[in-house]
C-alpha cells in the first residue's frame, strides 16, 4: 500500500476509504497494493483477496460489453503501465463471486512516475460500478424492437429519463428539436431543457406525475442555441427492472399557437398598423356617409370617437355633403373602384393642412366604403414658408451686399476728393463748413454700408474667445443709453454661459439693434424687457424644424419685451433691409443683426403675436476648444 495509505492518521486515507468511486492501486510489476472499501464492495473480494493479484491472475474473469473475453494484458491498468498514459471510460464485466454475477463497471487508469523517471512506478485505477445503467440500457434494448420504428420515426419528441432527472434515452426528433448531439443530450439533466421561468411549472409536474402516475400540460422549452419554443407534454411514469422511469412525449405547439393566433389576432393587427401610422384613417359609407371605422389618431384629433357619425358633420360642420367630396371620382359608372384620389386642403374644424389620399375599397360585408388616409402636412407648409423667407433672405443679402460694396468703392472716392478740397481750402471757413457738413453724411453714409455688408454677411470681424453672458454684459452699458430711463430692462447673465467666437463690436450691434427694436414696440408705461443667456443642446429633430439651425450646443442670447407685438405677415419680413413699421424707423437694424449673427455661423428666431410681446432668440454655437496631440 502507498504510504499516504498505510498511515490511518492521515486524513487523506478517510477520504480514500470512504469516496463513492472504487480505487486499486498496483505496483509497476500490475500487483495490486491497495483498495478502498468501495473496490471490495464492487469486486466481490476483501482487499487481503486482492493484495498481490495482477490483472493476468486467472482469479480475474473478465468480458467486453459484447461479452468476449478481457485479456488481463488489455485491462486499462496494464496499458497505463505498458504506455505511460492515462486510459478512460473503459467499460468492462468484472465477475463477482460474492453476488455470482458479473458487474460492469467504467474504468479509469492513471500512471504516476517518480521524478525524473519516465516509466510508471504505480497505477491507480478509478472505476465506478455502472450495473444498474447497463441492466437498464439492456432491457430497453430488448424492448426496441417493439417500439423502435414508431419511437424515432415520431414527430413528437420522445425522452426517456428517470426520477433524478438524467436523460437515458432521446429519439431522434429530440435531437432535432432542441439542437443537441445524442452524447449531449445524454449528459443533459432534463431542467436544462426548460429555461428559468418555466422551472416551477416543470416542479409541479415532476410532483404530479409522482402522485398521479401521469400528466399533461403546456409549458416552454429550450433549445441549445437558446431559442424558446411553446411545448404540449404528456408524461407518464413506468418501470424497467425495478426502476422507476418517466417517458415525457413533447410536441411543439408554435406552430399551431401561431396559427390560432393568426386568425385571433387578425383584425387586432390591422387596427394595431392603422393606429400606428401618423395619420388620419377612416372609412365612411358611400352611400350614406356614415363613418364606420376611425383609428386612434383621428379619435385624438377630435377628441372622441366619431364611429357612427356622418363625416361632412364632423369635418365640416356642414349640414349637407361637401361642395369638393371625392366620392363620385372613386367609382367608375359600372360601380368598380377607380384608384385613388389625392387633394389638399385646410381642415376649419382642427385649422390644419392635410394631404388626403381617398379610395373606395371592398368592405368586409361586401360593400364599397371611402378609406381616407389623410397625412398632417401643417408642419411641412411652416417649413416651407420659412424655407421660403430664407431663401429671400439669401437673395436680398446678395443684393444688399453687392450694392454696398460698389457704394463704398463711390464712398471712399467721394470722402477722398473731400478731404483734397479741404486742404486747398483751409482759410476758407465756408467752403470748410460745407465740407464738414458733407463728411459727416459721407460717414452717415458709410455707417449705412456697413450695416448692408453685415446683413450680406460679408463683413469682416475679430473673433473674441469668451462666454455669451460676459459679451453682453460688456456690450450692456453702451446699449442701456439709447433706451428711456423709465424703460426696465432686467438682466439674466450666469457665469457659466458657454464660450464663443464673436466679435465684441458685432455683438454691441447685435445687442443695441435688438434693445432699440423692443423699446419701439413697448407702448406703455409698464415696459419691461428681459435680456437672458442659456446654454442649449439642439438635437436633430428640434433642428429640423427650424430651417437653418443645425444640431449641435449653443450659447443662447434672448431679449423678450412686453409690447404691441407682431402680426404674422409683419414677423415674416422683419429681417428684410428698410422695413420698418414705424414712420422714422431705422430700417437695417434687424437686416444688420440677421447678417451678423449668420456670419457668426449662428442662427436667429423670432415669435411674436398681437398683444403677447416679442422673443427674439440669437444661437450662436459654442466653441470648441482646440486638441493638441
Amino acid at each position: 500500500m502507498p504510504d499516504a495509505l498505510r498511515n490511518p492518521d492521515i486524513p487523506f486515507r478517510n477520504l480514500f476509504e470512504t469516496m463513492p468511486q472504487a480505487v486499486v492501486y498496483q505496483d509497476a510489476t500490475g500487483k495490486i497494493i491497495a483498495a478502498n472499501q468501495a473496490a471490495e464492495t464492487i469486486l466481490g473480494l476483501h482487499r487481503d483477496e486482492m493484495t498481490g493479484l495482477t490483472s493476468h491472475d486467472p482469479h480475474w474473469k473478465a468480458i467486453h460489453p459484447d461479452g468476449s473475453e478481457f485479456a488481463g494484458a488489455d485491462h486499462p491498468a496494464m496499458v497505463a503501465l505498458k504506455t505511460g498514459e492515462t486510459i478512460k471510460e473503459v467499460v468492462m464485466g468484472v465477475f463477482n463471486p460474492a453476488a455470482d454475477s458479473y458487474r460492469w463497471i467504467k474504468v479509469d487508469a492513471i500512471p504516476a512516475f517518480r521524478p525524473g523517471e519516465s516509466q510508471p512506478f504505480q497505477v491507480y485505477s478509478i472505476f465506478e460500478d455502472i450495473s444498474d445503467k447497463i441492466k437498464i440500457e439492456a432491457e430497453l434494448r430488448e424492448s426496441e424492437d417493439r417500439y423502435a420504428s414508431l419511437f424515432h420515426s415520431s414527430q413528437d419528441a420522445i425522452f426517456i429519463h428517470d426520477l433524478e432527472g438524467r436523460i437515458i434515452d432521446a429519439n431522434q426528433k429530440v435531437l432535432s428539436l432542441f439542437g443537441y448531439t445524442r452524447p449531449e443530450i445524454e449528459t443533459l439533466p432534463v431542467s436544462k431543457l426548460h429555461p428559468d421561468t418555466a422551472r416551477a411549472k416543470s416542479k409541479w409536474a415532476f410532483e404530479t406525475i409522482q402522485r398521479e402516475g401521469a400528466v399533461r400540460f403546456e409549458t416552454d422549452f429550450l433549445t441549445k442555441d437558446g431559442q424558446v419554443f411553446r411545448g404540449e407534454v404528456t408524461s407518464s411514469l413506468f418501470e424497467i427492472g425495478g426502476k422507476k422511469l418517466i417517458q415525457g412525449i413533447v410536441r411543439d405547439i408554435t406552430n399551431r399557437q401561431e396559427a390560432a393566433k393568426a386568425l385571433r389576432d387578425s383584425n387586432e393587427r390591422f387596427i394595431t398598423v392603422l393606429n400606428s401610422i401618423d395619420a388620419t384613417i377612416y372609412v365612411a359609407d358611400l352611400e350614406t356617409y356614415e363613418i364606420i371605422f376611425a383609428n386612434d389618431r383621428m379619435k385624438q384629433t377630435y377628441g372622441r370617437d366619431v364611429t357612427g357619425e356622418i363625416c361632412y358633420k364632423v369635418f365640416r360642420k356642414r349640414s349637407d355633403p361637401c361642395p369638393h367630396c371625392t366620392n363620385d371620382q372613386l367609382v367608375d359608372k359600372h360601380g368598380n373602384p377607380t384608384g385613388v384620389c389625392v387633394w389638399q386642403a385646410e381642415n376649419p374644424v382642427v385649422k390644419k393642412w392635410y394631404i388626403n389620399y381617398d379610395r373606395a375599397i371592398r368592405w368586409i360585408d361586401g360593400r364599397l366604403v371611402r378609406l381616407q388616409i389623410a397625412v398632417d402636412i401643417t408642419h411641412l407648409k411652416k417649413v416651407a414658408r420659412q424655407l421660403l423667407q430664407a431663401q429671400k433672405f439669401e437673395a436680398l443679402g446678395t443684393l444688399a451686399g453687392g450694392i454696398a460694396h460698389q457704394f463704398n468703392n463711390i464712398l471712399g472716392g467721394l470722402t477722398g476728393y473731400l478731404d483734397l478740397l479741404a486742404m486747398h481750402h483751409p482759410q476758407d471757413d465756408k467752403t470748410i463748413k460745407y465740407i464738414g457738413r458733407m463728411k459727416s453724411a459721407s460717414m452717415r453714409m458709410a455707417q449705412l454700408t456697413s450695416q448692408l455688408v453685415a446683413y450680406a454677411r460679408g463683413g469682416k470681424y475679430q473673433a473674441k474667445d469668451a462666454p455669451l453672458s460676459e459679451l453682453i454684459r460688456e456690450a450692456f452699458p453702451l446699449a442701456r443709453h439709447a433706451l428711456v430711463p423709465q424703460l426696465i430692462v432686467d438682466l439674466d447673465l450666469p457665469y457659466e454661459s458657454r464660450r464663443v467666437a464673436a466679435d465684441p463690436t458685432q455683438m454691441q450691434l447685435v445687442l443695441s439693434s435688438l434693445l432699440v427694436n423692443a423699446s419701439e414696440a413697448i407702448t406703455e408705461e409698464n415696459g419691461r424687457i428681459q435680456v437672458t443667456c442659456r446654454n442649449e443642446a439642439v438635437d436633430e429633430n428640434t433642428a429640423a424644424e427650424h430651417p437653418g439651425l443645425t444640431a449641435g450646443n449653443y450659447a443662447v442670447l434672448t431679449v423678450k419685451d412686453n409690447g404691441i407685438g407682431m402680426d404674422p405677415e409683419t414677423l415674416s419680413r422683419v429681417f428684410e433691409p428698410f422695413f420698418t413699421t414705424k414712420f422714422e424707423g431705422r430700417g437695417l437694424g434687424m437686416a444688420a443683426v440677421y447678417g451678423i449673427v449668420k456670419n457668426h455661423n449662428g442662427w436667429i428666431g423670432i415669435a411674436s403675436e398681437p398683444g403677447a410681446g416679442t422673443t427674439v432668440d440669437v444661437y450662436l454655437p459654442v466653441r470648441q476648444p482646440s486638441s493638441r496631440s
